[in-house]
């Protein structure tokens, strides 16, 4: 048969989280986390916004373009 196990009593001091003072390594701040991820985000919207807008308003449209077109146009 099985026994019941005691109920486990933790003081007030005893916690399972270390505290801050006791904690073995640095964690980074919150700021230093985000910034690389905002500037990031920032530069793949930046990135897409370009892509979309070239391929809205090519600068020279490419040979296969160009033949198209004039095919079209002669019909």
């Amino acid at each position: 048969m099985v026994q019941p196990r005691s109920p486990v009593h933790l003081s007030l001091n005893s916690s399972p989280v270390p505290s801050c003072s006791h904690w073995p390594l640095a964690l980074p701040s919150v700021k230093s986390v985000l910034r690389p991820l905002a500037a990031a985000a920032s530069f793949l919207y930046w990135w897409c916004q370009s892509r979309v807008a070239q391929m809205a308003h090519p600068k020279s449209p490419s040979p296969a373009r160009l033949s198209a077109a004039n095919s079209f146009d002669e019909k």
